[in-house]
């Protein structure tokens, strides 16, 4: 865990009784995170991300069940999975990706 010191850079000072800084500035990858909703769902989720590449479904072990369509308005189709546990593995256009957890509840 944690942030290395190549994500975040501080500019000006630090004063650790009151814990001011002058400025912040946090590399893009840290806060690029697909937004998935709903959760739980039952028949598809939608993926917010400008930048996705491929999507996999991974049982609740990490055993890849399948490499998911995204339909064209960013939904992903879950009608053909049982109820259960999932994680979501994104992968981007930019080579980055992310595992998301998701809740099927037909």
């Amino acid at each position: 865990g944690g942030i290395s010191s190549d994500k975040l850079h501080c500019n000006g000072y630090i004063d650790f009784g009151t814990l001011a800084v002058e400025s912040v500035t946090v590399a893009r990858d840290i806060i690029d995170e697909t937004v998935m909703y709903p959760n739980p769902a039952a028949r598809s989720v939608r993926l917010d991300d400008d930048n996705l590449h491929a999507v996999t479904i991974l049982d609740a072990t990490g055993t890849p069940l399948s490499e998911a369509k995204v339909l064209p308005d960013a939904r992903l189709d879950i009608s053909a999975l049982p109820n259960g546990r999932y994680l979501v593995r994104i992968d981007r256009k930019d080579g980055s990706s992310e595992i998301k957890r998701l809740i099927v509840e037909q």
